[in-house]
């Protein structure tokens, strides 16, 4: 779990607005009608929201964005 936990510390705040700026930016600029854009979006912001959804883990060694999914298994305060 350290292998996991310790990048993502580092690389998560980073790659999360890059990862969705390039998704918008991908539906935005597609050439589809402007209901199957709208739709692309929503669930694009759904999928992203589940898969990089933020949340913050505060300990001894300050704080940090790490995904949701994450910190529910409860892991990553011993590795932080």
């Amino acid at each position: 779990m350290a292998l996991l936990t310790a990048p993502l510390v580092f690389l998560f705040p980073i790659g999360m607005p890059v990862a969705t700026l390039i998704a918008v930016l991908k539906v935005s600029l597609s050439k589809h009608p402007l209901r199957s854009r709208l739709l692309r979006s929503l669930l694009l912001a759904i999928l992203l929201t589940l898969a990089l959804g933020p949340a913050i883990e505060q300990n001894g060694a300050g704080s940090f964005a790490l995904p949701w999914w994450l910190l529910l298994s409860g892991s990553p305060k011993h590795y932080v």
